[in-house]
């Protein structure tokens, strides 16, 4: 194999690690969140929309107010559309091509870190084939975290690694195309600093890190922007009924401390032991700081905070690097300085295992180059990565089985008791889809009963009773859901234009028009 082999050796095998893992998700189809940022986006349809990409949330262009502010994401998802249509097909090879991507710029992060190529690519291959990152992967609207992830790989491999202030200067515009991919990106330059700290001998010298402030000016401009002029994008109102569970975690900050270090055990336990993944846990908030997993998630972070100081030297430094990496890059999923709706997702794993599997790959590296039988624990560690791999595959192909579809993914979820309203009121939408109105119908009044809350689920429910075969005898039960649809949420249009149907069929010009007119300036929105 000559020179030049050998160097593309490591990325060519990532890729075929991440084709043969992923290549199973081609034949699924659109589920759970698609429909809201894909198939009932309007605004990936036609270049004249293209405009507004740049103005709307994630949700805008299937009407339905709030989302994220993504714009980025969602170019990328206009020109997947242009070129494959509203087919699934194309989103899955954009999400195995940013993966295997990632993969690679995993692989060129360690060894631009001088870690041992060996250990770089044990890490990332390890990280590209682990079933907890099913849910970034295989789900199309989890795009998101791919895609950041790529663009703050690139502005790492960009600034390292000596981290120059030119250097930094010219990752400023990767680092702004990843906060318009997705808000976590905000912690870049945060991992730029840990990873100085990792190969920099000053590191114990705040002068260090100066040469990274335009790095931290954009921060705090994003910022600024984020809390003021995106407000209306992404932040929930915790007041809202569907979070009655949440209200205290919201506005006490010793609680958010609690469930953010409870939650440390399960993520360890799925990483460890990857088996009954899903994605809608139903996570509890904790109160009590003496509860058995507050004081294990204490007891981690007790034990990565010593490691980290015992580990300033040399020795055992790329492990400290590791847990630095985590912390900073979980930050804001944590819950603690800003509260999340949600306390436990698996994708949110996909950045800060980065460094955990590159870390923990290139101290078990040089504690084994420090033994005697250093070749043959070298052989050893071999097989054990191969076999922890192939183990971790075959898990990740049979994960994305469970996202072949809405009916394979909510039996999936529904196994484990974790009928939330909006799986319901989802799985009642895949019924109508082909046309299975009375079991659409069920599903949505199952939604309604678990938590009354969603008014998507009294407008679906209406349009579903409408399409039953004896639609009359339904008509008065679908006026009373579709108006309490619109009593939830007045910026609803849907409501509006069904109930001008009804009027018209039912010889009602004055309520049709008024309807009609709701309708057609909420659209046009």
């Amino acid at each position: 194999m000559n020179a030049r082999a050998r160097r593309l050796a490591p990325y060519a095998l990532l890729a075929l690690a991440v084709m043969a893992a992923y290549g199973n998700i081609f034949a699924n189809g659109f589920v759970f969140d698609d429909g809201l940022l894909v198939t009932r986006n309007a605004l990936l349809r036609h270049w004249d929309t293209f405009g507004k990409l740049l103005v709307e949330g994630t949700t805008g262009g299937a009407h339905v107010p709030g989302g994220f502010y993504r714009p980025v994401q969602d170019i990328l998802f206009f020109f997947i559309y242009q070129i494959f249509g509203p087919s699934p097909f194309g989103f899955h090879l954009a999400d195995i091509a940013l993966h295997a991507a990632n993969a690679g710029l995993v692989y060129v992060l360690g060894v631009r870190l001088k870690f041992r190529p060996a250990a770089a690519f044990a890490g990332a291959l390890i990280w590209a084939l682990h079933p907890i990152h099913t849910e970034a992967v295989t789900f199309i609207s989890s795009m998101a975290d791919p895609l950041c992830t790529l663009l703050c790989l690139v502005g790492l491999l960009i600034v390292l690694p000596d981290a120059s202030l030119r250097r930094c200067l010219y990752a400023v515009p990767v680092f702004l195309l990843a906060l318009l991919s997705k808000e976590s990106a905000a912690v870049f330059p945060a991992l730029i600093v840990v990873c100085l700290y990792l190969v920099s001998p000053a590191r114990l010298r705040p002068k260090t890190y100066l040469p990274t402030w335009p790095l931290w000016l954009v921060e705090v401009a994003y910022v600024i922007v984020r809390f003021t002029v995106l407000r209306s994008y992404g932040f929930q109102d915790f007041s809202r009924p569907e979070y009655h569970y949440l209200q205290l975690y919201a506005t006490h900050l010793s609680y958010r401390i609690y469930t953010a270090l409870a939650v440390l055990p399960c993520y360890l336990g799925v990483l460890l032991w990857p088996v009954g993944l899903h994605m809608e846990r139903d996570f509890p908030v904790y109160l009590d700081p003496f509860h058995w997993q507050v004081a294990v998630g204490a007891a981690m972070v007790a034990g990565a905070v010593a490691q980290i100081i015992w580990g300033r030297g040399r020795r055992g430094l790329a492990l400290s690097w590791g847990f630095l990496w985590f912390a900073v890059a979980q930050a804001p999923n944590s819950g603690i300085l800003v509260p999340t709706d949600a306390l436990f997702l698996e994708h949110w794993m996909y950045v800060p295992t980065i460094g955990l599997f590159l870390g923990l790959a290139e101290s078990l590296a040089a504690w084994i180059e420090r033994q005697q039988a250093a070749e043959k624990l070298r052989r050893g560690a071999a097989i054990i990565v191969c076999i922890a791999a192939l183990v971790l595959g075959v898990r990740t192909i049979d994960q994305n089985m469970v996202w072949r579809n809405s009916f394979t993914l909510y039996a999936w979820l529904f196994s484990f008791g974790h009928g939330s309203a909006r799986a319901h009121n989802n799985l009642g939408v895949a019924y109508a889809e082909i046309k299975k109105y009375p079991e659409a119908v069920a599903q949505f009044r199952e939604a309604i009963r678990i938590s009354d809350t969603l008014a998507e689920s009294h407008l679906n429910l209406g349009v579903a009773l409408l399409d039953l075969p004896d639609q009359k005898a339904h008509m008065a039960e679908a006026v009373a859901q579709l108006k309490r649809a619109i009593a939830m949420n007045p910026e609803l249009y849907q409501p509006y234009a069904m109930l001008a149907l009804v009027y018209d069929f039912l010889g009602d010009a004055r309520q049709a028009e008024f309807y009609r007119h709701k309708a057609a300036v909420l659209k046009a929105r």
